[in-house]
């Protein structure tokens, strides 16, 4: 846990939220009051999933404004409407979509923002992270002594759910 920050008050949140202009869904919060992202973008927390870092609370904001502004501007699939918040940033960040309604009726709307939503997985915050447990418990992935992530793809699904990991 040396990896990641405290997490964020309530106040902290709804300060940060009126700075952006945003609202946050519940869930959402939650994952930021448990713990304000990563301490090191190089070596992310063994528990985030393979390969993703945890960004704080304002960058979460900051760049899912950049990925959905750079999407926007000339995908194919765009999303003018939306707001966007990532939850892990890597080679291919999860992105949570913010808007009100969120989309698919759920607190939130979770996709890879390179690929179209009908293409991807959507689903919510919660079973994202639970396909990451499922994974770490499966030994998908672990961490090795030194906390550095070791990836076995022979363990991984074959279905679509593999593209939760």
């Amino acid at each position: 846990m040396s990896r990641v920050r405290g997490g964020l008050t309530a106040d902290a949140i709804r300060h940060i939220e009126e700075e952006a202009g945003i609202t946050l869904p519940n869930d959402a919060k939650a994952i930021w009051q448990w713990h304000n992202g990563s301490t090191d973008q190089s070596h992310p927390p063994p528990f985030w999933g393979f390969g993703y870092w945890f960004p704080d609370l304002k960058s979460a904001i900051s760049i899912g404004r950049r990925d959905l502004d750079i999407r926007n501007s000339g995908d194919v699939n765009t999303y003018p409407d939306s707001t966007w918040l990532i939850l892990g940033g890597g080679s291919v960040s999860v992105v949570i979509d913010i808007t009100t309604p969120c989309r698919a009726n759920s607190l939130a709307y979770v996709n890879e923002p390179t690929s179209s939503g009908e293409e991807y997985p959507v689903v919510t915050i919660a079973d994202r992270i639970g396909w990451w447990c499922w994974a770490i418990e499966h030994h998908v992935y672990r961490a090795t002594p030194t906390g550095e992530w070791q990836l076995d793809f022979t363990k991984l699904p074959t279905g679509p759910e593999r593209h939760l990991m």
